[in-house]
């Protein structure tokens, strides 16, 4: 068969194919439905045996998620937020307590809260927050997700902060490869607080902090939560840097560069199919419902299987 010939046989109605794209058969879309199942346990499975060929290790510069930060905040009128070395040592810590004790919350098993690693890291404060991000692949993502959740948005826009820190450590989560970022705010002790009811009301022995509460689920209404925290005194453990060669491909970015591919695929198939039939007036026993309900759940399965950042 002539080029011209195989893809009319596998994108369009044709007599070669029943009148019926052999991309949208039944059997093609099982084959390309469990063809992902494997192949995605493959990019799953090889980044522990081969991780210098194939791996998680995202392109993320701190610097560009706070250029990010400040620009949505400009954008909405507020000031930009200062950089601080403070902020970003404690996110980093608090980046390596996540992976040395592998969980993924805003609180450490121990009961550890975010603000010990701020006060550890030296940075006295009257308000601070919490942001936090994992399996992204590039910083625009991980801000735009930010952004698109009230509670985190709040947390971001928050005109009450002037400093900022970010970390981005690559590391084991789960027994997963992943990336985990790690965004602090705060307002030093001694600027100058904003004036509202809630904090007039804060004692001068406690530390006010101000955090983005998660929703636990969807129906949740996000708010911002105010509370009066001792922060505990212990010093967090200190985390390193995962160093060493960068895997040549990133696993993240080729499931879903393979899932985006294969879905705008199944899409100008179901799309030339729907003309064609339309402009031929062609008839099929089995009709056209069939089909298109078949793609919808191989479309599903695949949005499914793609792997997407997850924020907290």
């Amino acid at each position: 068969m002539s080029p011209l010939e195989v893809f009319l046989h596998w994108f369009t109605p044709h007599h070669s194919n029943a009148h019926k794209p052999k991309l949208l058969h039944t059997n093609s879309l099982v084959v390309i439905i469990v063809g992902l199942i494997v192949i995605e346990g493959f990019l799953n499975i090889t980044p522990r045996v081969i991780p210098q060929i194939l791996g998680f290790a995202a392109s993320i510069p701190p610097e560009k998620v706070i250029e990010l930060t400040n620009k949505e905040r400009l954008h909405h009128g507020l000031s930009p937020l200062n950089n601080s070395n403070s902020l970003n040592q404690a996110a980093l810590a608090k980046a390596g307590n996540m992976f040395a004790k592998d969980y993924w919350a805003h609180n450490a098993p121990d009961g550890t809260q975010p603000w010990a690693f701020i006060k550890s890291s030296g940075y006295q404060y009257i308000r601070a927050g919490e942001n936090l991000a994992r399996d992204f692949t590039d910083p625009l993502a991980v801000v735009d997700a930010w952004m698109n959740s009230p509670s985190h948005k709040d947390n971001l826009l928050n005109p009450d902060y002037e400093d900022i820190g970010v970390a981005v450590v690559d590391g084991t989560l789960g027994g997963v490869q992943t990336t985990l970022v790690v965004q602090m705010f705060g307002r030093r002790t001694g600027a100058r607080p904003q004036t509202t009811q809630t904090a007039s009301k804060t004692e001068q022995q406690s530390i006010p902090i101000v955090i983005a509460s998660p929703s636990p689920s969807p129906s949740f209404s996000p708010t911002l939560l105010v509370a009066n925290v001792q922060v505990s005194k212990k010093s967090p453990e200190e985390p390193s840097q995962v160093s060493g060669p960068k895997p040549l491909f990133n696993s993240f970015a080729v499931s879903r560069s393979l899932t985006s591919t294969i879905l705008t695929i199944l899409i100008v198939a179901l799309s030339l199919d729907v003309i064609l039939v339309w402009k031929r007036r062609i008839i099929r026993l089995s009709g056209r419902s069939w089909a298109h309900l078949t793609f919808l759940l191989a479309m599903f399965i695949v949005l499914l299987i793609a792997r997407v950042g997850d924020i907290l």
